[in-house]
């Protein structure tokens, strides 16, 4: 396997992991879903 075939499965390694990362929820990033606050009823 020649440098230019290491560096593309790097270089897609790297986008997979990087991607799994932007999939997991993260708190207070715009395009959630709001987090209810703490000790506010919420009434239907």
């Amino acid at each position: 396997m020649d440098e230019k075939d290491k560096a593309i499965k790097r270089f897609l390694a790297r986008n997979i992991v990087e991607q799994a990362a932007d999939d997991l929820p993260k708190p207070g990033q715009p395009g959630q879903a709001p987090r209810p606050a703490i000790g506010v009823p919420v009434r239907p």
